[in-house]
């Protein structure tokens, strides 16, 4: 799926993260295999089902990622990283586990944008660098 597409379906995706107004948790827990084989619109409809919050005037996700998150959430922000085209990250590391090699491609797409809009860059996953994988992607 190329950008625009990706732009499209994430602005489609914005109503239906509206209707999420009871916050379930996070979504630790989930099993990690099959994730690389389901589109990133479908990870985000599933992430979004455990709440969202308005950054900026857009819908993401409130679930904070960092080292040692798991689930459905941390592999749609894994294949926002893929779709990011950083060096050496692709949907091979799809597996909702967020380790080392997802925290270092996390920093290196913070440190790729505008700090100011996207935050600093910590390797933690907040409602700025959500931002920043969803729409700026």
């Amino acid at each position: 799926m190329n950008k625009r597409m990706r732009r499209a379906a994430a602005a489609m995706a914005a109503p239906i993260c509206l209707a999420a107004t009871v916050v379930l948790g996070s979504a630790s827990g989930a099993h990690a295999s099959g994730y690389g084989s389901e589109p990133g619109w479908e990870l985000g409809q599933q992430c979004n089902q455990s709440g969202t919050r308005v950054w900026d005037n857009a819908n993401v996700p409130v679930t904070q990622l960092e080292q040692g998150s798991e689930g459905v959430c941390v592999a749609y922000a894994q294949q926002m990283l893929a779709n990011s085209d950083i060096p050496g990250y692709d949907t091979s590391q799809i597996d909702g586990q967020f380790g080392p090699k997802t925290e270092a491609a996390v920093r290196t797409f913070q440190s790729n944008l505008a700090q100011s809009v996207c935050g600093p860059v910590d390797g933690t996953i907040g409602p700025r660098t959500w931002f920043c994988l969803i729409y700026q992607n």
